[in-house]
């Protein structure tokens, strides 16, 4: 299982060992039984919402796209083509003709496990949108029970818009799919609306909280740790779960969080016996 760890600045924590964590489940001890660094390279999966609420007003779609612009321009390695080739891509969706219709988010990440498919431990999904979904088939208990098992996070930055429903139950369908799935999300909100239209001019402060935000997400995605856990019981069905970071005498650190699957699935492979 790969999680990230991260301090209350958001910044990554380095160099655990099981003796770091404590994990339960219904109240029994999971015995982490093995610590090591995630993998050094990975895949991600950008997906940029460039639907009709997403591409009206302009500023708002601006922000969209270079925070897509951003991570490739971060240096995340992983990617199948080289960044210029993917910038190019993101400068092309600003053609009208790739803009608009309507909005099939859950879809858009099940295409994304797809292309990913078979995943590797520490892959990633990063979702750019403003949470409106009015034209996918696929549920998000699919896509959850999907993205954990196949060990694939996903990581969301939300652009809350209230003329878009960002804030309704879509946005929130979303947040819990980032958290279960051991991924995070970042959000930012337009509250004031001029003449029926969310105002999306920002200022530089503000614009500066935003990248913040974009950095921590890049901070989880590449540093990661990967668990090897024994369980107290063989599961028959998905199990929450509970993991900390905790101190020499046990207790829980309250200024590190750990992301992480909330939910364990049954092995498909038995350990041998001795």
């Amino acid at each position: 299982m790969v999680v990230s760890v991260r301090d209350r600045d958001g910044q990554p924590l380095h160099g655990l060992n099981p003796a770091n964590f404590h994990g339960s489940m219904h109240g029994r001890p999971v015995r982490i039984s093995s610590v090591e660094a995630g993998p050094a390279v990975r895949r991600i999966v950008v997906l940029l919402d460039s639907s009709g609420s997403m591409t009206v007003p302009a500023e708002k779609w601006r922000l969209a796209r270079l925070l897509a612009g951003d991570i490739v321009a971060h240096g995340i390695e992983g990617f199948s083509v080289g960044r210029s080739a993917l910038l190019d891509k993101i400068r092309k969706i600003d053609d009208p003709q790739q803009q608009g219709g309507p909005t099939g988010i859950a879809d858009a990440i099940a295409k994304a496990l797809d292309l990913l498919s078979p995943a590797q431990p520490g892959e990633s999904i990063y979702l750019i949108t403003d949470g409106y979904d009015n034209h996918s088939k696929h549920k998000p208990r699919q896509l959850r029970d999907a993205l954990t098992t196949s060990g694939t996070r996903l990581f969301a930055f939300l652009l809350m818009d209230p003329m878009a429903g960002g804030n309704g139950p879509d946005a929130q369908d979303f947040r819990t799919l980032a958290n279960e799935s051991g991924g995070a999300l970042a959000k930012f909100g337009v509250q004031s609306l001029v003449i029926g239209t969310a105002q999306w001019h920002l200022q530089p402060r503000t614009r500066a909280a935003i990248s913040l935000g974009a950095e921590v997400l890049y901070r989880q995605m590449e540093n990661t740790y990967r668990l090897e856990l024994e369980l107290p019981s063989v599961l028959n069905k998905a199990q929450k779960w509970k993991l900390d970071v905790v101190d020499t005498q046990g207790s829980k650190h309250k200024d590190i969080d750990v992301i992480y699957p909330h939910e364990l699935f049954p092995c498909t492979v038995q350990a041998a016996q001795h």
